[in-house]
């Protein structure tokens, strides 16, 4: 009567036929994976291997672990996933289950963000599948091996490796190789840093991934989009985007798992720029929970370079220290930005910075992140004398223009009118606040506390006798903490965020001022 496999699965049990119940549970964990259904994936691949060691049929029990691996991952993490892997390994007896195995080992090891694991897993998968008739277990392999190239800070490595792949997917893959594929390259252009062949990549990922009906996929890419809209300065929208990849993540169920951490990071980052910090804290605090429950070094560390940023701005620099209190990763990028933050948080304490700020830039010399390089450059301009920070704002303008990150150049932009002000040259900082201060209302710069910006302007305009230009900018900054921003700062640190920020208190202080 054509009742769905899952229903069957039961019966063909009960009579003890084993092997038609594991077939018949294959194709319920297949059914389960195109509706995203993944907790319920993982239960029916479960009762397959199951079924297939009561069958005697080890090959088929040997695929069905394998195949569970990725649901797996979503659900229950990493760590218990890397238990099934270890076992796969140890009973592997062909090339072709060695493959599937490294493999798996190159798919898990990435999503905990060990690239180091990743790379060699996916070329041992790659040399077991160098003489198989199938193209894919080598497609399956060399994707992973460019993700874990650039995820280790080599993305033109990665961009040779994977972009090979691309016309023999297109020509002969189906609708969910495409879609690894796209996602794949995204990922690798966005390392690059690429962002509008990225945001091309993410289109056709996002098409193939709604033609699929796979909302897992669906939540990760539409996460990964936010993270485009951020960095070109689009911080709303990106808070959109994450909030969606969340919203998707909790109807699949899939919270647990490494990537619903990631997603929930990023709100987590999004709430904090635009100043829902209750909320940051409480997102970054659950996704820290399950990073730290996996051991994934690196997400321990994104996560808690977003949380003691936000603490510096709440100005609890004590507790920002403490986030920034974790294993350091064997990722250049983050090391360097966990330094960037000491040496704010050194700087906020009247004390000297530049120590903690000259290692971040002896670590980013050897490669890394290009966006984290230009904030370093920054936060140094701040100490540089005046004509040497001009040159050097007008030096990180150029390369965040040619590499596209857009809410960088807003803040090389604004420190830039900042330092024309420290130059003498108030009246041509002026001129360059007219053009930037109203941008803020749709673009929002990269890694600067938003009151920052018009704290510029005030001094600015004041300089230059602009009273009403000095208020206005005056009005839009205190307007922001106050109603903005302290409603939605817990209440415990509400005093810190008023009177240790020193933008704060320096705004809250000339508004009292002018109102007396």
């Amino acid at each position: 009567r054509q009742a769905q496999p899952a229903r069957i699965a039961p019966h063909w049990a009960g009579a003890l036929e084993w092997s038609l119940a594991g077939q018949a549970y294959v194709l319920a964990a297949r059914q389960a994976q195109g509706s995203s259904q993944r907790s319920h994936e993982v239960g029916h691949w479960q009762q397959a291997r199951l079924c297939f060691d009561q069958a005697g049929d080890a090959e088929r029990s040997f695929d069905a672990r394998c195949d569970s691996l990725q649901a797996l991952i979503v659900v229950q993490g990493v760590a218990h996933a890397d238990a099934v892997i270890d076992s796969l390994l140890a009973q592997a007896r062909s090339d072709r289950q060695r493959a599937a195995a490294w493999t798996a080992r190159a798919m898990a090891a990435l999503m905990a963000g060990d690239h180091a694991t990743g790379v060699e897993a996916s070329i041992k998968a790659g040399a077991f599948a160098r003489h198989f008739e199938s193209p894919w277990p080598r497609f399956e392999a060399a994707r992973l091996h460019a993700v874990g190239l650039a995820q280790g800070g080599r993305a033109i490595e990665g961009l040779a490796v994977i972009e090979p792949l691309r016309e023999q997917v297109e020509r002969d893959g189906n609708t969910e190789q495409k879609g690894r594929f796209w996602a794949d390259y995204a990922y690798v252009l966005n390392t690059a840093r690429r962002l509008r062949d990225t945001a091309a990549a993410l289109g056709r990922a996002i098409a193939h991934a709604q033609a699929a009906g796979d909302l897992a996929e669906l939540a990760t890419l539409t996460s990964n989009l936010a993270t485009v809209q951020g960095n070109l300065g689009h911080v709303v929208e990106a808070l959109d985007l994450a909030q969606r990849a969340w919203a998707l993540q909790v109807q699949l169920g899939a919270t647990a798992g490494p990537t619903g951490g990631v997603v929930e990071a990023y709100v987590g980052l999004y709430c904090g720029m635009v100043g829902r910090y209750h909320e940051a804290l409480e997102r970054l605090d659950s996704a820290l929970e399950r990073f730290q429950r996996d051991g994934q070094a690196l997400w321990i560390a994104v996560a808690s370079n977003h949380k003691a940023q936000i603490l510096i701005d709440l100005g609890q620099f004590a507790r920002a220290r403490q986030a920034l209190d974790c294993a350091a990763p064997s990722v250049d990028t983050e090391r360097a930005r966990g330094a960037m933050l000491g040496a704010r948080i050194d700087r906020a304490l009247a004390q000297p910075g530049e120590r903690a700020l000259d290692h971040a830039l002896q670590i980013l010399d050897r490669g890394g992140d290009p966006q984290v390089r230009m904030h370093a450059l920054l936060d140094q301009a701040l100490a540089l004398e005046p004509n040497a920070a001009v040159a050097r704002c007008d030096e990180v303008v150029g390369l965040a223009e040619a590499l596209e990150f857009i809410g960088v150049s807003m803040r090389a932009g604004l420190l830039r009118a900042q330092a024309l002000h420290r130059a003498g040259r108030s009246a041509d900082a002026a001129a360059a606040l007219r053009e930037l201060l109203p941008r803020l209302d749709r673009l929002q710069p990269a890694d600067m506390y938003l009151p920052d910006a018009w704290w510029i302007g005030v001094q600015v305009f004041d300089a230059i006798a602009a009273p009403d230009e000095a208020m206005a900018a005056l009005a839009k900054a205190t307007q922001w903490i106050r109603q903005v921003a302290l409603p939605q700062v817990p209440e415990a640190f509400r005093d810190s965020f008023l009177q240790r920020n020193p933008s704060n208190r320096a705004l809250l202080a000339a508004a009292s001022r002018r109102s007396a």
